[in-house]
């Protein structure tokens, strides 16, 4: 199961400064699920899969975020083709011509072998983490130019977390901070 926190970074910073053992790492899941409760960190991703070991497993939580990347600009435009007689219209805004899909969300890879010890399993981990951040404007607001032009094109921030772990069945382990 992998279960992502929000905690400020600093608190992250020294609930995990001596994190190397699965006592420890324990007692971090332990305060960080106090926390959640308390209403002073947030639980903010949730996925849990099964895998047989060296079976590849991934999930996804994402959204599609289409948006335009090429525009005819203001004016003269053509509409209606083969058949139907060409036309000009007159358009006051840019139209959009060509579009593209971006994903949104978390996707989280796993591949579990079984260690040399019974209790422990190696696991080949890729996290990302994709998050829209908006539309700039093209134009400032108030002008002219923002009435006839579209939003601009969208921002995104993306957490990317790929390593090997060795982990003790049964114990929370600790596979990384991001900011």
């Amino acid at each position: 199961t992998y279960r992502a926190f929000d905690v400020p970074l600093l608190e992250a910073s020294e609930m995990v400064s001596d994190q190397h053992k699965s006592s420890q790492q324990d007692a971090i899941y332990a305060e960080l699920l106090t926390k959640v409760k308390d209403g002073t960190a947030d639980l903010a991703e949730l996925a849990q899969v099964k895998a047989r070991p060296g079976e590849t497993v991934m999930t996804e939580s994402i959204d599609e975020i289409i948006y335009p990347t090429d525009y005819l600009p203001p004016g003269l435009q053509e509409a209606g083709k083969g058949r139907e007689q060409a036309r000009a219209t007159l358009s006051p805004v840019a139209t959009p011509t060509d579009f593209e899909t971006r994903n949104t969300g978390l996707t989280l890879e796993l591949e579990p072998t079984l260690g040399d010890q019974e209790w422990c399993i190696d696991c080949r981990v890729a996290l990302e983490d994709i998050e829209l951040l908006g539309y700039p404007p093209l134009a400032d607001e108030g002008t002219l130019a923002h009435q006839h032009l579209p939003k601009g094109q969208p921002e995104f921030y993306t957490q990317r977390l790929s390593q090997s772990v060795s982990l003790d069945a049964g114990h929370f382990h600790l596979i990384g901070i991001t900011t």
